[in-house]
């Protein structure tokens, strides 16, 4: 894989991280604490699934394939479907913060599709090191952008009030997103 190819592979893996981050942002109270953490979670996340999907190699990569995309939606899901829940009960933000617990999950959730990625390139008999840093560089710079740019926008809108129903139908959208790619692309190769 050329340079030009693995910088697209990451900007594609970072998107899904990036869009959570926009949830994350909306929860914040210390945004760049936030950001930082955030960042750091999701681009650690991506490159040690890359670093795992290459280890793991092809004997495990049909197996991978056919669940990875239904475990990121159900928990991406079920994230959002709390938050939905807990912002009508309560009125407020749920937590305030981004537990480690919601921020585990979600790194986990959108880095799946780098174990698959990982297994690609160990195929293609690329070095992962270069994959690894370039991966996790991108989605640390778009996880953390999302996190400022979410604050921004609530800021200027004052969604204070709304927080939960906005971050909780972001994931739900997310997973939903993910779930229908993966389905168009089975149908597609039927």
């Amino acid at each position: 894989m050329n340079t030009s190819s693995i910088l697209l592979v990451a900007l594609g893996l970072a998107l899904d991280s990036f869009t959570a981050s926009l949830f994350c942002g909306l929860q914040a109270t210390h945004i760049r604490k936030t950001a930082t953490k955030v960042g750091i979670f999701f681009g650690f996340f991506h490159g040690y699934m890359i670093a795992l999907g290459g280890t793991i190699g092809l004997s495990f990569r049909p197996i991978i394939a056919q669940v990875d995309y239904i475990i990121a939606f159900i928990l991406l899901f079920a994230i959002g479907l709390n938050y939905i829940k807990e912002s009508k009960r309560k009125n407020i933000v749920p937590h305030g913060i981004i537990s480690l617990k919601v921020l585990l999950t979600l790194s986990f959730a959108t880095s799946i599709d780098a174990l698959a990625a990982g297994i690609t390139i160990t195929v293609l008999e690329t070095n992962l090191l270069y994959p690894i840093i370039v991966v996790s560089l991108t989605t640390f710079i778009l996880s953390y952008l999302g996190v400022i740019m979410a604050e921004r926008f609530n800021h200027y809108f004052k969604l204070h009030d709304k927080i939960g129903i906005i971050g909780g139908l972001i994931l739900i959208g997310m997973g939903i997103k993910i779930l229908l790619e993966h389905m168009i692309d089975f149908n597609l190769h039927i």
